[in-house]
């Protein structure tokens, strides 16, 4: 009963990442069209962007029952479950990040050259800042269980105050949350 919730429990998460990022894409695939062709219906574009708020609210109720559901694993002593999390939704998120930063990069390098350079020099860059806040916000809700786990292994011992704290800043940096995921799911030490 306990790993069918923790399996619904990661394909929510990455459900809701990979919708964030499709919804995404066609909001941007109907304000080029819309511009292209504006014959495009109004209704067809506010319908897109209905769907990726809807896609965004569904991961932000799906972040907050999956911390509730880290907070529940950790007080139950269930780091087998939190480890299997980790490495689940971890690994099963790469491609959404990598996916974001190269759509991201396309974006600003077509603003850039389709301005011949000058939409550096206007304030339209600061609003590049919102995919980095909302990428750190998807992070974090990847990380929620390798935070959990690496709590819980200090909790019990079987790692030292020093080396949780790092995990857990690593944890929230870019990359290197990550590399936190990867030692703890392939270390000896940390197997449950």
């Amino acid at each position: 009963m306990q790993k069918k919730e923790m399996q619904k429990g990661n394909k929510a998460i990455l459900i809701t990442l990979y919708l964030k990022i499709i919804t995404f894409v066609l909001v941007l695939f109907f304000l080029v069209a819309y511009s292209v062709i504006p014959e495009i219906s109004n209704a067809i574009s506010l319908l897109t962007v209905i769907l990726w708020g809807g896609a965004n609210l569904a991961f932000i109720i799906v972040a907050i029952f999956a911390v509730i559901d880290c907070v529940r694993l950790y007080q139950a002593g269930q780091l087998g479950l939190l480890r299997s999390n980790t490495r689940n939704i971890k690994f099963g998120a790469i491609p959404y990040f990598v996916l974001n930063f190269l759509l991201w990069i396309l974006i600003t390098f077509v603003l850039i050259m389709g301005s011949r350079g000058l939409f550096i020099f206007t304030p339209i860059p600061l609003l590049l800042i919102l995919p980095v806040i909302d990428c750190f916000f998807s992070m974090l809700v990847t990380s929620i269980y390798s935070i959990g786990f690496t709590a819980g292994l200090k909790h019990f011992g079987r790692m030292s105050g020093g080396a949780a704290a790092g995990l857990i800043v690593m944890q929230l940096l870019f990359v290197l949350d990550e590399v936190a995921a990867v030692v703890l799911i392939a270390s000896k030490r940390y197997k449950v």
